[in-house]
């Protein structure tokens, strides 16, 4: 098939002017700093087009110095794209080289494409195929701008060059935080800002539960914002429960009638999550137990206990989307390899206990930390008149949030003494725990113990204040019942009491004060638990 000059400008001015991207040595490949784009000349009718084999070698010695990586196939006026990366893997096997009928030295890839609804499906001469979606010209440029806009963002883009963000000392972040919360008008205590980061530190998975309009939601918005995480640029989602999630699908897809891939909410962002692995993403499952936890979050509850450091120090988990069922998705950010829980995915879930909400298991209080919000304090307006300036939010590395440990066995060599303490203290609380057949398990002691050694090292807060969110966030939320929790509970309170010189004190004030909570409407209603319903 002969070059076509004339359809070699289709959309030309798009590619140079307004995605402002160099031409490079041939019809075929535009890039910029940021930008790799493979545009190959539709050169017959009937859905066929070749692709030089010098020109796929100069993409590769190209495609390492991108950073967004795409491929934009002119088919006649439209405008097809997808990732680049996934079509150089799959459909550039030199075993299916094609040379023309005379000419043996001409050496190129011919490639059928296939229209299925807005979809396109890009097919070479063996059995793999990629699929592509078409847009509009004004469609490219969002897109483009946007994934330009993340870099910009993520990166802490200057005029070009774009550098990863340097790891913040723990203790000066978690007041940042807590700063940057506060010039917007929203006061959380900086104890609550310290426990919050400590345990999504400890396990990437935390509940946050609480009576309805006490901030549950706006804190790990403004959490996350502070940090540079936002919808805007992808690394911020917001996930609404429905009460009638049954299963996994909701959450990360499904296959269609045309045996399209269709991505859930929670696949999107662990895709975006993947492709910038450096910085830290948030998805926040809103009003989660509207529906049953144990049924549609089960894979991932399951996928996160798979979690593995591998040789190179990654953190790996097993895979969360069957990868043939992904390989049929439609273009996305498709990450290389499976779809898995990447290390800088960290999971939030906002709780109500009412009438219309599921309780929680064991087993998914034992995988989260439940931390309580159900202070008010409607007349507390000091704050807001210290506020002098808005602190504007930084990027930072995922080295501050990311957890350092999967198995005990990570960090028992250099913090022996304080993890046999904490051992010996939940052996202690455990005697107790008994008469309600609560007792914790492996996994609550090594969670307890990665919260408390990333305390330790961070110095953020005392080893007593860290133990008392530990307990109220992992021992307490197990019990419930009737009058057979009483023993449970006044022994609690009595082995978290100390003597002292004035007295019987509380070593542990918010656990006690729970405990009395506790107490109090079993004795009102004959019945309690750790939730206020």
């Amino acid at each position: 098939m002969a070059f076509n000059k004339e359809k070699s400008e289709v959309n030309i001015e798009l590619l140079t002017q307004d995605l402002k991207l160099e031409k490079v040595s041939s019809f075929v490949i535009f890039k910029n700093e940021h930008i790799l784009v493979l545009s190959p000349t539709i050169q017959a009718v009937g859905g066929l087009f070749d692709v030089n084999y010098n020109t796929i070698v100069e993409v590769k010695n190209l495609i390492a110095k991108a950073k967004i990586k795409l491929i934009i196939i002119r088919f006649f006026e439209k405008l097809l794209i997808g990732d680049l990366d996934e079509f150089l893997s799959k459909l550039t096997d030199p075993n299916y080289i094609y040379s023309p009928p005379g000419n043996p030295r001409l050496r190129k890839w011919q490639y059928g494409v296939k229209e299925n609804s807005s979809i396109y499906k890009i097919k070479g001469r063996g059995e793999n195929e990629v699929a592509l979606v078409e847009m509009g010209n004004r469609e490219v440029v969002q897109f483009v701008e946007k994934k330009l806009n993340d870099i910009g963002s993520l990166g802490q883009m200057n005029k070009g060059k774009v550098e990863p963000p340097k790891k913040d000392d723990d203790t000066e972040l978690s007041l940042f935080i807590y700063n940057f919360i506060l010039s917007r008008g929203f006061y959380y205590s900086l104890e609550n800002i310290k426990n919050l980061y400590l345990s999504l530190r400890s396990k990437p998975f935390v509940i946050i539960s609480g009576i309805s309009g006490t901030g549950k939601t706006k804190i790990v918005q403004l959490f996350a914002e502070s940090i540079g995480a936002t919808e805007e640029n992808g690394r911020f989602k917001l996930i609404p429960v429905r009460p009638d999630w049954s299963d996994s699908s909701d959450l990360l897809g499904y296959l269609t009638l045309q045996e399209e891939y269709k991505k859930g909410p929670l696949a999107e962002i662990v895709e975006h999550a993947m492709n910038y692995p450096e910085l830290p993403h948030f998805a926040l499952l809103d009003e989660m137990n509207l529906a049953r936890v144990e049924y549609y979050f089960s894979d991932v509850l399951s996928v996160m206990e798979s979690r593995k450091k591998g040789e190179d120090g990654r953190i790996t988990s097993s895979p969360l989307v069957d990868p043939k069922l992904y390989q049929k998705g439609a273009f996305g950010e498709s990450p290389k390899g499976p779809l898995y829980l990447p290390n800088n995915l960290y999971i939030v879930g906002t709780v109500n206990m009412d009438e219309t909400t599921h309780p929680f298991s064991k087993k998914v209080l034992d995988r989260a930390n439940t931390i309580e919000f159900n202070q008010i304090e409607l007349n507390h307006f000091e704050f807001l008149t210290e506020v002098t300036e808005i602190v504007p939010a930084k990027v930072i590395s995922n080295e501050n949030l990311e957890a350092s440990y999967i198995h005990l066995i990570d960090v028992f060599k250099e913090h022996q003494d304080l993890i046999k303490k904490i051992s010996r203290d939940l052996e202690a609380v455990n005697v107790h725990l008994a008469n309600a057949n609560a007792q914790v398990g492996y996994r609550v002691r090594d969670e307890i113990c990665f919260y408390m050694v990333h305390n330790a090292e961070a110095n953020i807060l005392s080893e007593d204040e860290a133990m008392d969110f530990c307990y109220m966030q992992k021992i307490l939320p197990r019990i419930s019942g009737g009058q057979v929790v009483r023993a449970v509970l006044i022994g609690l309170k009595e082995s978290w009491t100390v003597q002292t010189e004035d007295g019987l004190e509380p070593k542990y004030p918010k656990s006690i004060a729970k405990v009395e909570e506790m107490l109090g409407r079993l004795d009102a209603d004959g019945f309690t638990s750790f939730w206020i319903a």
